[in-house]
């Protein structure tokens, strides 16, 4: 048999049959991104395999979809993530009746929604009871909807996420306040277990396109407002008597009404079952902050959002007493002036916390860990183990980055695999060169100059595997070269995200040739005339991270192919910079780079340059 005949017989040999060869297809397509419009597939037989895939999730948005009702008839029981851009009686009668896998669910209340009445949307969550619907996003303007009528999510037994996002798109005044929106929901829900709450006061018109309101419409809509209110509940306990004797209807028919419990012995929930809060209300009283933190004793992630001006300290000692099991606690507050706990206090305060990130654009002064340490200390004594940290992240107007990382990294967090210092940026804020003077005394600068990095013990060295440290400036080279020489020995270390300036500091430059006065117009094509020089400019870095395998790099202008022609500049990224740094991360396999560009990005492709300059590495390049 001839060699070519055995070639034939082995590539046949590699043939598959069309089911797995469907399987390796649908390994490589995300069920949110399969397209739902029609499009040719190769034979009857694929798109019976495919459907299920196709039309997992679906859209109805109004005048986009108009074969929506064919669609759903056909193919309805595929799906499961469904998005609606309307909320009127047909296409949610249609959804109820066709999508009985549906598992969540994302509604938008447009500004037509005057339309619907509570009862509309009680019938659809009770047409939804038997569905598998775990997750609901709401989507709404207070300005056109009465967010009442979303307490009909009570009917959903299953519900155990939800996502509502509130906004105004005109002048409007409700009488339902942040507090009574945010309590309400909570209640109306006593089944969740993660629940997103934003609440925006803006003018939005995104998806809400601007229409002519005549006189006809504005009859229409006060016919409405009077319609609307028939079957909406009085109150919330209404709501949850609803949902009582809708159970006891259902489950317990055959008992008399004697035997039945009456709707004040469960109208609210003792505690809640939530494990995830995310809540960013404009305005939220401390006295509803503080009932609701009575009743999550479940709460293990918090992410607190929005525009405070005052929280007193006993908010916080009630939180470490009610939520004693929180494990992620994220702070994002802009115009917070007082009541802002501090890390240790919070580390302190919550034995089982594994991730603190705290957010504040406006700090009265940086973050102080100078106690961390004695903090960890007793806590090691009352506990009996190690404080369970393992993610840190600092981000704000910060005048110390350097103190915060150096006390971040010596104050004991033994276990901290995650560190991330990051200063936000102002237009008052000082130029990168003037960073020395922005301490807030000139004794903190000379006690950080007197410091000697290489003797710190540092007690992470072994555990820490993500560092971002792009926006921390050093005082000068000789403490930046300090830094990282430590920073070779951190053992687990596999994501380093640094500046350009960083790695310029990390490179040695012998002194030059006398005709070579300024180091900083060296230019790689300078490099190349002078390489046979005895005097010759050879740059070197003698750093080695060994195990780093995803490099950023931030403050990067400009990538330099190697022209002769061109000036290096302080931001541009020279050739033979690139080959030191990727010597010193022998173990690299993506490679991140931030560029800010001063003008337009050019034609040149500097991620396909790199990425034949080191083949064995991936190079993601975006512009900032």
């Amino acid at each position: 048999m001839s060699s070519n005949n055995n070639n034939a017989i082995s590539a046949c040999g590699r043939a598959i049959a069309i089911s797995a060869a469907l399987e390796r297809v649908l390994d490589l397509l995300d069920s949110y991104c399969v397209p739902t419009e029609p499009f040719s597939l190769v034979c009857h037989h694929w798109e019976r395999h495919l459907a299920p895939f196709r039309w997992r999730s679906f859209r109805v948005w109004p005048a986009t979809r108009p074969n929506k009702a064919f669609l759903l008839q056909r193919y309805g029981v595929y799906v499961q993530h469904l998005v609606c851009g309307t909320i009127i009686n047909k296409d949610l009668r249609l959804i109820a009746n066709t999508c009985p896998n549906l598992t969540s669910l994302m509604l938008y209340a447009r500004n037509d929604s005057f339309w619907s009445t509570y009862a509309t949307l009680e019938r659809f969550f009770i047409s939804l009871r038997s569905a598998p619907l775990t997750t609901v996003h709401i989507d709404f303007d207070l300005s056109h909807f009465d967010p009442s009528f979303f307490w009909s999510l009570s009917q959903l037994p299953r519900l155990e996420e939800l996502t509502v996002r509130t906004h105004i798109t005109k002048s409007y005044e409700s009488i339902y306040t942040t507090p009574a929106l945010f309590a309400s929901f909570l209640e109306c829900c006593p089944t969740l277990r993660t629940f997103h709450f934003w609440y925006r006061v803006t003018y939005e018109t995104w998806y809400n396109p601007p229409r002519a309101k005549g006189a006809f419409e504005r009859w229409l809509k006060r016919s409405f407002e009077l319609l609307r209110k028939d079957a909406v509940p009085r109150s919330l306990a209404e709501v949850h008597a609803r949902r009582i004797r809708a159970s006891i209807d259902r489950d317990m028919g055959n008992i008399t009404k004697d035997q039945q419990p009456t709707p004040q012995q469960a109208l609210f929930p003792k505690e809640y079952q939530l494990r995830r809060l995310d809540f960013k209300p404009e305005i939220l009283d401390i006295p509803t902050l503080q009932r609701i933190i009575r009743k999550m004793l479940y709460l293990e992630e918090l992410d607190m959002r929005g525009r405070w001006q005052e929280i007193p300290i006993d908010t916080w000692s009630t939180l470490s007493t009610y939520c004693w099991s929180l494990r992620t606690l994220r702070i994002h507050l802009q115009d917070l002036n007082t009541g802002l706990p501090t890390i240790p206090y919070l580390i302190a305060s919550f034995p089982q916390l594994h991730t603190l990130e705290m957010h504040s654009q406006l700090f009265r002064s940086d973050p102080d860990l100078s106690t961390l340490e004695s903090v960890l200390q007793q806590h090691e004594e009352n506990h009996g183990t190690q404080h369970p940290l393992k993610s840190l992240l600092i981000t704000g107007r910060l005048n110390q980055s350097v103190k915060l990382l150096v006390d971040a990294l010596t104050q004991g967090l033994a276990n901290l695999e995650a560190l991330q210092i990051e200063k936000l940026h102002g237009d008052h804020d000082r130029p990168v060169q003037d960073a020395p003077h922005a301490f807030s005394s000139q004794q903190d600068l000379e006690g950080l100059l007197s410091v000697d990095l290489l003797l710190l013990p540092i007690r992470c060295q072994d555990t820490l595997r993500q560092l971002h440290v792009s926006d921390v400036t050093f005082l000068d080279k000789s403490q930046a070269v300090q830094f990282f020489t430590r920073l070779q020995e951190f053992s687990g270390l596999r994501t380093l995200h640094i500046s350009i300036q960083h790695l310029r500091d990390l490179v040695s430059y012998p002194t030059p040739a006398p005709e070579l006065a300024s180091i900083g117009s060296m230019t790689a094509s300078d490099v190349r005339q002078n390489n046979g020089s005895r005097n010759a400019f050879k740059p070197t870095m003698e750093f080695s991270f060994p195990t780093v395998q995803l490099l950023k790099l931030t403050g990067v202008q400009e990538i330099s192919e190697g022209d002769p022609e061109r000036k290096g500049t302080a931001r541009q990224l020279e050739l033979y910079e690139i080959q030191l740094f990727i010597a010193a991360f022998p173990s690299l396999t993506h490679l991140h780079i931030q560029i800010t560009p001063d003008v337009n990005p050019k034609q040149f492709n500097p991620a396909r340059f790199l990425e034949r300059l080191i083949p064995k590495v991936k190079v993601i390049t975006f512009f900032e």
